[in-house]
């Protein structure tokens, strides 16, 4: 449903069990109340007056001129149009905002569509809107997989029934469900996003000036949502939310009244997502107001310090005494953010991804991405087993502006393994530890396909050989065939060692790995 909402950032809250030399206090230089000596966050921050100022993008299509959700998916935007609109959903370039893809969901209905999340592999979306009459018995969540959606050609295409799974739920403590006037309930949702196997829900909140957070588990079922807590947003109606990194959560909405002002709070330091409304740091920033933005509807991060946000077409008469009333209208838009000014450097990012290894002529290369420009160096360590003792072997520095890295180790590899850890070093002199990748030697030239551990809980380590230039497709299916991740290399000759992360979500049961060449697919089975 239309309404005007506010964005709002959350810190999420931490638990720490207390030693002797941990102080906790505010973290944050940006806050009032700062204490320099304090290395634990309590959520306790006190910010000043903030104002931020939203860059525009440009007009949306017409099509999405009811935009509820969307987000950030490979360099693209998946939005959706909110309740009484088609069961679609519709992939956007994010540089000049055409549609490149309208996606049917077969079975599916759009009773009041409001918001989506992606944990990678699916994506989902909230049909959960509930400001009409606030008695929904049909609260659900779609969970759609994204190769699904990245196997359709063309500019149209269909998602089978079949493919998508519904999770049911209802509210732990709603409790009357009779028909109540529009927009005058509690149990009102449009904001949803992902984390570590759960969807975490934001109310709306039409009748006090707080948000409620809810979770559910993200499999399918019928589940009844646990209550996490609540958050004196000052008025602001949630609209949508978003995960920035693991320590920041960005929620937006708007205030009913006046020129309906809009706003984020941006909620970081927390330990846990359960934990967010606790002690987490709360930060609210003004963005402006809906006669000049619009309705906001939609945010959605494309890294920890930048966000798009969007707004539904706006035409509205509204009075503010003592002038006489005006109408303003707005276009639907998308419009950019950029947060690091209000964004504390101790929850920022430490972390690498798609880091691999490539074998040639007993010669390890290390490749791997890290995007963030905070940090000092990285140093590269080596042992020769995973719990062994680890040393140093070089370090490297950033180049211009690039986001991918390598490293040569200059000890050719004589034993059957070696194992490789990197420590990101920030400019404080801070430092986390990638993941530890084994790297396999074999004199054989075969593909020699090796996967480790299984059963497996959260990563598959996969080894094998190229013995030429060629790209080897990685596929994990399960029982009904259904394809839950999905990943490519572009190789050289030499072995490679590639870590495949992010399966904590899976269900526990039997799975296949399916990876293929030009010439040759190998199958492997698996167990969760």
């Amino acid at each position: 449903m239309r309404v005007f909402l506010p964005l709002m950032l959350f810190c999420l809250p931490t638990t720490f069990s207390l030693s002797a030399q941990e102080k906790p206090g505010c973290m944050d230089p940006q806050a009032t109340n700062y204490e320099s000596s304090a290395n634990v966050n309590d959520g306790s921050c006190i910010y000043p007056t903030t104002n931020g100022s939203l860059e525009i993008k440009g007009t949306l299509p017409g099509e999405l001129n009811e935009i509820s959700g969307m987000i950030h998916i490979n360099g693209k935007l998946y939005a959706l149009n909110d309740g009484g609109n088609s069961n679609e959903l519709f992939v956007v370039d994010t540089l000049t905002r055409n549609i490149e893809k309208t996606i049917t969901l077969e079975g599916a209905t759009n009773v009041d569509w409001e918001d989506l999340t992606t944990d990678g592999t699916y994506i989902y979306i909230g049909d959960f809107g509930n400001n009409a009459h606030g008695n929904r018995t049909d609260l659900k969540i779609y969970r759609v997989p994204v190769q699904s959606i990245a196997a359709i050609e063309g500019t149209t295409g269909t998602v089978p029934a079949g493919d998508i799974d519904v999770i049911h739920f209802s509210y732990e403590d709603q409790t009357d469900f009779t028909s109540q006037p529009g927009n005058h309930t509690a149990f009102d949702c449009e904001a949803v996003l992902y984390d570590n196997g759960k969807l975490h829900l934001f109310t709306k909140n039409w009748i006090g000036n707080t948000t409620s957070h809810y979770t559910v588990p993200a499999e399918p079922g019928d589940y009844v949502a646990e209550k996490r807590g609540s958050f004196d947003t000052g008025g602001v109606l949630v609209t949508s939310a978003t995960k920035a990194n693991n320590k920041i959560v960005i929620l937006l909405g708007y205030i009913v009244g006046g020129a309906y002002p809009c706003s984020i709070w941006m909620i970081s330091g927390f330990s846990e997502m359960d934990q967010l409304f606790t002690d987490g740091n709360k930060r609210k920033i003004d963005i402006g107001s809906a006669g000049s933005i619009g309705q906001v509807e939609s945010i959605t991060a494309v890294k920890p310090t930048r966000v798009l946000i969007s707004n539904e077409y706006t035409y509205r008469e509204v009075e503010i005494p003592p002038l006489a009333p005006f109408v303003f209208e707005v276009q639907q838009s998308l419009y950019g953010l950029n947060t690091d000014a209000w964004t504390p450097q101790y929850v920022l990012p430490l972390g690498i991804a798609n880091f691999n290894s490539r074998l040639s002529n007993s010669q390890v290369v290390l490749t791997w991405e890290y995007s963030d420009q905070e940090f000092a160096y990285f140093e590269v360590e080596a042992a020769g087993r995973v719990d062994g003792t680890y040393r140093s072997i070089g370090k490297i520095y950033r180049t211009g502006n690039t986001s991918i890295f390598s490293f040569t180790d200059p000890e050719p590899l004589v034993s059957d393994q070696r194992f490789y850890r990197i420590r990101i070093v920030s400019p404080e002199g801070k430092y986390v530890y990638s993941k530890t990748l084994a790297v396999r030697d074999s004199s054989s030239t075969q593909f020699n396909l090796t996967v480790a551990p299984n059963p497996f809980k959260d990563k598959l380590d996969i080894s094998f050989y190229s013995d030429k230039r060629q790209t080897v497709r990685f596929s994990i299916s399960d029982l009904q065939g259904r394809t839950v991740a999905l990943k490519q290399l572009q190789c050289t000759p030499g072995r490679y060692s590639y870590i495949i992360d992010g399966l904590q979500g899976l269900s526990q049961g039997v799975y296949f790995l399916k990876t293929q060449t030009a010439e040759n697919t190998f199958v492997r089975k698996l167990v969760r």
